[in-house]
């Protein structure tokens, strides 16, 4: 565990309760003991140090001292955000981890004209929790300065229609398009980046043409056809690549 997410409901001053899955969490699986210190960040990315000052057998209560929210160093150059259109089976959980490896601030899904996946309301719902609790769950493992969200399942427009407010737009693809961009004229500068991935099967010509005309442009995947739950991490690895370099 690099560091342990706490609702900033919890907080209290300098005191935090720690009851449920999270007290089950710190005492029995990670094996914490009065005493243990760790990296606690809460949902608005504020940081501290914590210290196990009590535990009972059904709640421990920490001891917090506040530390700077994000080191300058950690911060991202831009906020990043995948609307990433619904895979098969379990492909989204992978999606969802890589996301915030990838320091995705933000992860859409939406369902689209080849998705498989088209959960129905209350179905919809149980998949977004757990996608909450993966992403949670990768920010504790990978100590992401990023509080990556996961929003519910909307329609790909309707995910689009978000994000007007986006200084850069973009739409992967494995085929090449009129309007398509390179990554390098498009990324250097931006401080909002939205990019949408299609699923098993892609993105039909209509839904190209919808997001072009909402201002997304085209990036060219190349060659390979890449699996739908390798793309996002694929994509976001290069923007971030882009990003870093033009900070140097």
């Amino acid at each position: 565990m690099k560091q342990f997410v706490i609702d900033s409901a919890f907080v209290c001053g300098e005191k935090a309760v720690i009851r449920g899955k999270d007290f089950h969490y710190l005492v029995h699986v990670r094996r914490c003991r009065v005493g243990s210190q760790f990296l606690v960040v809460d949902e608005t990315g504020r940081r501290y140090e914590a210290s196990v000052t009590v535990i009972s057998p059904d709640e421990c209560v920490l001891t917090l001292t506040a530390v700077e929210s994000v080191p300058t160093e950690e911060k991202p150059a831009a906020e990043l955000i995948l609307i990433q259109c619904l895979p098969k089976a379990k492909k989204m959980d992978l999606i969802v981890r890589q996301a915030v490896e990838a320091a995705v601030c933000r992860v859409v899904p939406a369902v689209s004209r080849y998705c498989i996946s088209r959960p129905d309301a209350r179905a919809a719902v149980e998949k977004v929790r757990r996608w909450q609790l993966i992403a949670r769950e990768a920010i504790q493992q990978s100590g992401s300065a990023v509080g990556t969200t996961v929003d519910g399942i909307a329609s790909l427009e309707t995910a689009a229609d978000k994000f007007s407010d986006c200084d850069c737009r973009l739409f992967f693809h494995h085929l090449p398009l009129p309007n398509q961009v390179r990554l390098h004229d498009a990324v250097p500068g931006a401080k909002r980046i939205v990019f949408v991935i299609g699923p098993e099967g892609g993105l039909d010509d209509g839904e190209t043409e919808m997001l072009s005309q909402k201002g997304f442009r085209s990036v060219y995947l190349g060659r390979n056809i890449l699996r739908c739950e390798t793309a996002p991490l694929y994509a976001a690895a290069a923007v971030n690549i882009i990003l870093e370099e033009c900070q140097k």
